[in-house]
């Protein structure tokens, strides 16, 4: 009897350690790894956001662009 309460005892031990969170990242966290960030802008409206020469580009990038510095 005494060998199946450590055994019950090991098994919840086991399964309990995989619930356990390690490092909670949150975004800030996220981006900051990645070292880069996402930003989705609309670009057809001009001067907001537009196409030129295959390239995004507006008010709306400018603003994105300082706020990732």
């Amino acid at each position: 009897m005494k060998k199946f309460f450590v055994l019950l005892i090991i098994l919840f031990g086991v399964i309990l350690s995989g619930c356990i969170n390690k490092t909670p990242k949150t975004t800030l966290d996220k981006i900051k790894a990645r070292d880069y960030i996402i930003v989705g802008v609309k670009y057809d409206a001009k001067p907001f956001g537009y196409v030129e020469n295959g390239e995004v580009k507006g008010l709306d990038v400018d603003i994105a662009k300082q706020i990732a510095k």
